[in-house]
């Protein structure tokens, strides 16, 4: 039987160099955040402590991005498109578990197939569910993620054949930094975007995705 769990509100999942290769956390609130914290890292200790001898691996699948319909274009850009989505599978000897899943059932059969193919036995699904939270919170948990010096980190919206080098911490960081620097000179959304394009040209949909975040801040 498989598991699947929604994590709310968001799921931030790394890998470390420990002997575990795994730390999982959720950035929660209140009483029942803390429950949530304290359950999971009781459940580390006991997981570390009798299959020390066990390291995890991961691969991880990338879709690529697919058009999406919306009455909401930025400027100059004539279709949607939804980011690129990654799946990661984490394994051990003979379980597995999958971190975030896809939107269509072409892309559902596709991640099912790359799924059985690894000849693991999928315990559990991670859906991680985001909610309105602030980029000063963002900044924090970026922090807490590379304080324990990670051996890669996957985002859960990545250009097909990027690496998962720690180093995107630090650039998601400067592009928080530079898009709440640029919001707070600027008075519509239209100079956020433009600004911000100018700064990240390169950047994975940079329409759809810029766009909507400066229409949040200058609504």
């Amino acid at each position: 039987m498989i598991t699947i769990k929604i994590m709310k509100p968001l799921l931030t999942l790394f890998k470390t160099n420990k002997s575990l290769q795994q730390r999982t956390s959720f950035r929660q609130f209140g009483q029942e955040g803390n429950r949530l914290m304290t359950n999971k890292r009781n459940k580390l200790k006991t997981e570390t402590a009798t299959r020390r001898d066990i390291p995890l691996n991961w691969d991880v699948f990338v879709t690529p991005g697919i058009p999406m319909v919306t009455s909401d274009l930025p400027p100059g850009v004539k279709q949607g498109m939804w980011s690129p989505i990654s799946s990661t599978l984490i394994y051990g000897k003979r379980d597995a578990v999958l971190v975030d899943a896809f939107i269509t059932i072409e892309q559902a059969d596709a991640l099912v197939d790359w799924v059985a193919a690894s000849g693991k036995n999928l315990t559990t699904i991670y859906l991680a569910e985001s909610n309105a939270q602030t980029r000063r919170e963002w900044i924090s948990a970026l922090g807490t993620i590379e304080s324990l010096n990670p051996r890669a980190v996957i985002a859960g919206h990545k250009r097909p054949g990027s690496d998962d080098n720690p180093r995107i911490i630090e650039e998601t960081r400067q592009y928080i930094r530079d898009f709440d620097r640029v919001a707070g000179m600027t008075t519509t959304a239209r100079e956020i975007y433009d600004k911000m394009l100018e700064l990240y040209p390169e950047r994975v949909n940079p329409g759809l995705a810029l766009w909507l975040s400066a229409r949040a801040a200058k609504p």
